[in-house]
């Protein structure tokens, strides 16, 4: 029995996952489920890379870092509730907000996500790594396992890859956390290293 205020505004019911995730625009030619998701995340870093610009005070500090941005996908495709989860600086920040402000303003809306087979709203993560790759010209990591990984590949090993069950993730000295994101952007784990002069923890 539900009972329900006439008037009464509903909390909308948004989901961390969902059967079919949301999908940027622009891919829906390709048939085939991988070759749709890897474009979609082309596209997706695609529009991030061509938009934001590296702020000019962090660019002279030579600061990098990654932010996370999060944003709701309603079921209409539209964007809401954009926050900036993490910045290494303001400037940043101020940046990736501006970046998703034109996202959410393209003709295009995204491909809603789906659940039991209707349209949902979904909760997404999307990671932008600000790097500098050489004195003349700061850009954006677009390679989306570049920006995933928040280190050096030669400083954290998985093993066995590929899994079953579990993996050994080695990481250096005074690593506070673990984050796993999955094939669409979102957040689906997270560990607190407990020690943090321990080299390895098992997921």
């Amino acid at each position: 029995v539900k009972f329900t205020l006439t008037g009464a505004a509903q909390d909308e019911e948004v989901l961390q996952y969902a059967e079919e995730m949301p999908r940027f625009p622009g891919c829906e030619q390709f048939s085939d489920s991988d070759e749709r998701s890897k474009c979609v995340i082309n596209k997706l870093y695609e529009f991030v890379y061509s938009t934001i610009q590296y702020p000019e005070v962090d660019k002279n500090s030579r600061v990098e870092g990654t932010c996370v941005a999060q944003f709701t996908i309603k079921e209409d495709g539209s964007i809401s509730d954009i926050k900036v989860l993490r910045a290494p600086s303001d400037g940043m920040r101020e940046e990736v907000m501006r970046m998703m402000k034109l996202m959410s303003e393209l003709p295009d809306k995204w491909i809603p996500g789906r659940h039991e087979g209707k349209p949902v709203a979904v909760r997404y993560t999307l990671p932008v790594k600000f790097v500098i790759k050489d004195e003349s010209q700061p850009e954006v990591a677009k390679d989306i396992n570049q920006t995933r990984s928040g280190m050096d590949q030669n400083t954290l090993k998985i093993v066995p890859n590929p899994a079953t069950e579990e993996i050994k993730v080695e990481v250096p000295e005074n690593t506070s956390s673990i984050q796993v994101y999955n094939s669409s952007g979102q957040g689906v784990f997270s560990l607190k290293v407990s020690d943090q002069n321990k080299h390895d923890e098992i997921i």
